[in-house]
């Protein structure tokens, strides 16, 4: 999976939004969620159909 980040252990306090770029916690555990990165990430790819 390309968006997979392996760092990503999805156990956090605040979830997606304890890790950069929004870091909700603030200073507490900073250097820790910055170590970790951003979380995994999804993409959704839209295929217009083809007209019969």
């Amino acid at each position: 999976m390309k968006n997979a980040n392996p760092k990503d252990t999805k156990d956090y306090p605040g979830g997606v939004w304890t890790l950069p770029p929004t870091l909700s916690q603030g200073d507490k555990d900073r250097q820790r969620f910055l170590d970790i990165g951003e979380s995994d990430r999804m993409t959704l790819k839209f295929v217009k159909p083809k007209n019969p």
